[in-house]
């Protein structure tokens, strides 16, 4: 996971991290969620 995100992520100390997957040609971000509960992933969004 950590090569697919690359630098784009949050604060690694953070619950929550945020990661800036693409633009589409119709300009829509596509962005990932990635909650945290004691430092292992729980649930992935996309937004």
């Amino acid at each position: 996971m950590m090569a697919e995100i690359g630098n784009q992520s949050n604060d690694y100390l953070s619950d929550v991290w945020i990661c800036h997957i693409k633009t589409t040609w119709l300009g829509k971000k596509i962005e990932w969620i990635i909650y945290f509960e004691k430092d292992m992933v729980y649930k992935i969004e996309t937004k």
